[in-house]
């Protein structure tokens, strides 16, 4: 994992999961690295294999809505010169309509955050979960692309003022953009700023190549500078001070 400058007030989280295999835990921070903890399903197993994040359900126990969280940096487009870029790599070996994976941002905690998501036939969305319930659909296609089993998409979503957001999904094998949608707008207004990760309802589901990149203006780096601090371990926290 990486934590890298760009000029005076980007900074830019990195992880290609490339590195030993773990056992399949509820801890994050051991089965797949610091910064990553659980967002809202306590079923939810993941591991590192094959230099990907495979996840999987407690046996016996459905797998709802498994959410990995990178804690190092935030999705920060609060309209202060602020704005994030967040891909990652996604990838299911289904082709259930109920089965669905991708990503989220803005996470302010278990129950409040949106998601840029699409499912086994290629339904594409991007919702809102206000107090642990989707209250809203800013964007829904219906077959949008049609997904190829177990192949990696590249799904990204960008914001650089609040409660808009362009959305893309890549076909990494051929390099194709299969479905992409500028301006994607949460009429409501409701979550600026908040944490980044991805997400599945299915344990057939991997990620690999998690990046997120936040950049502030002039005026607002301590606000940046602050936020960072404060959601690194203290251990990290020195070299930022």
């Amino acid at each position: 994992m990486a934590l890298l400058c760009q000029g005076a007030y980007a900074l830019t989280i990195t992880d290609d999961f490339n590195r030993a295999d773990t056992a399949a835990s509820t801890n994050l921070s051991l089965a797949i690295g610091s910064n990553w903890i659980n967002g809202n399903d306590t079923n939810g197993l993941a591991r590192i294999f094959g230099n990907e994040v495979d996840i999987t359900g407690v046996f016996g126990t459905a797998l709802a809505k498994f959410t990995m969280l990178n804690t190092a940096i935030g999705t920060l487009n609060n309209g202060l010169g602020t704005n994030f870029t967040l891909s990652a790599i996604v990838k299911m070996d289904t082709t259930a309509s109920t089965a669905q994976a991708g990503l989220i941002v803005n996470y302010i905690d278990v129950n409040n955050y949106y998601q840029f998501r699409y499912s086994g036939t290629g339904n594409v969305q991007f919702t809102r979960t206000v107090a642990g319930v989707v209250s809203a659909t800013p964007l829904s296609v219906t077959a949008a692309f049609t997904p190829v089993q177990n192949r990696p998409y590249e799904l990204t979503v960008s914001s650089a003022d609040p409660y808009v957001f362009d959305v893309s999904v890549r076909d990494t094998v051929t390099d194709t953009i299969v479905y992409s949608k500028v301006g994607v707008t949460d009429a409501n207004s409701n979550f600026k700023d908040g944490f980044g990760g991805v997400y599945a309802t299915t344990g057939l589901a991997g990620f690999d190549n998690f990046s997120l990149t936040a950049t502030t203006a002039p005026a607002t780096q301590s606000t940046l500078s602050l936020f960072i601090i404060s959601s690194l371990p203290i251990r990290n926290r020195v070299a930022f001070l």
